[in-house]
């Protein structure tokens, strides 16, 4: 294989060689490009894959990073929720004292009973357990124990002096300031766990799963072009996330979210863009690298206002949230031939 292809010549009067702000502006235009120009994947199949790799983890970065800041505001309003209920006092004091419970409000008392779940304070002897004929989750405090039914039917269940044992505190006292603290704990570890999480998704596992699929569409255009190498094929592949992912958001918007959509949408997409990119030749993509980077700015506000709903998810018709980049292809064909290029239809319409 490959793996150190030529370089392109660049944007034109800049020689063979690229300096650190037109790598950077190629970078910012992946983000755009990749859904409108065939050309495009051409020119960054000239390039050295390691290229494609660094826009991958800056790619997998932004994504990271927007849905991290979804979980922030979510928990912000969870935060705001959680302060109203305690200003309100609709959770009693609990204190759990030689591992017997006691609470500061009528018994039993019911939090919640309501489409298969179950919460209750009962320290009276009333409830017993956990219906699981009737319950799907539930907590339930008696006066010496806490039972848990979860939500694949299992119960357990853990006497309470083993909580003050397991705490090495007696009495343990469930209270406002208990709770808030609990929660601005957990809250922040959530978000950093979750961050973790979704920055290993977006690149080290889904690198893995662009390696498999890869071989896969290796396999299939080679039987048409056997010269084709795997580094370009993986080249393509990774930019083609760019539009699969948009789609895949889109339809997720309208409700569209059948299993394994996501990877059947960047299979299609790296597909037919390896097989639409097999008739270009080395001529009909010279010095166009600048033409398409002057194009770019016409994808921002696109990208500006998915970022946007991708964070606040606002509450519009999802329907004209496919206008903006609806609009965006109209005004790339428009400024395509303003700039008099010759280009073969948009990889992708989204």
């Amino acid at each position: 294989m490959d793996f150190d292809q030529q370089e392109p010549g660049g944007i034109p009067g800049q020689g063979s060689g690229e300096g650190a702000l037109t790598q950077l502006l190629w970078h910012a235009a992946s983000f755009i490009l990749p859904v409108f120009s065939l050309r495009f994947y051409r020119i960054a199949q000239r390039k050295r894959i390691s290229r494609a790799l660094v826009f991958f983890v800056l790619f997998g970065t932004v994504l990271s990073v927007l849905f991290t800041f979804k979980i922030v505001r979510i928990i912000d309003e969870l935060d705001r929720e959680v302060a109203a209920t305690l200003t309100r006092g609709d959770f009693p004091d609990i204190t759990i004292k030689d591992g017997v419970a006691s609470v500061d409000a009528p018994q039993p008392l019911v939090l919640l009973d309501q489409e298969g779940r179950l919460f209750v304070l009962d320290t009276s002897g009333v409830y017993e357990g956990i219906d699981r004929e009737r319950y799907r989750e539930g907590i339930l405090l008696t006066r010496t124990d806490l039972m848990v039914l979860d939500g694949s039917g299992e119960r357990s269940s853990i006497r309470l002096a083993e909580l003050n044992d397991l705490f090495n505190t007696d009495p343990i006292v469930i209270d406002e300031t208990f709770l808030k603290t609990a929660w601005e704990q957990s809250s922040r570890v959530a978000i950093v766990v979750g961050a973790l999480a979704l920055w290993i998704w977006h690149t080290v596992l889904r690198l893995m799963v662009l390696g498999l699929l890869g071989l896969l569409i290796w396999g299939t255009v080679s039987v048409v072009r056997n010269q084709m190498d795997f580094a370009s094929i993986m080249v393509t592949g990774i930019y083609a996330l760019v539009p699969a992912l948009y789609l895949h958001y889109l339809l997720g918007r309208v409700g569209l979210t059948v299993p394994g959509l996501q990877t059947m949408t960047l299979m299609l997409t790296w597909l037919g863009i390896s097989m639409a990119s097999l008739g270009y030749g080395e001529d009909s993509i010279e010095g166009q690298e600048g033409s398409l980077l002057r194009m770019t700015p016409v994808g921002i506000p696109m990208l500006l206002v998915l970022g946007w709903d991708v964070v606040f998810a606002p509450d519009i018709d999802p329907l004209a949230l496919w206008g903006v980049p609806v609009l965006t292809f109209i005004a790339w064909m428009v400024m395509r031939r303003f700039h008099y290029e010759e280009d073969q239809p948009p990889a992708s319409l989204v």
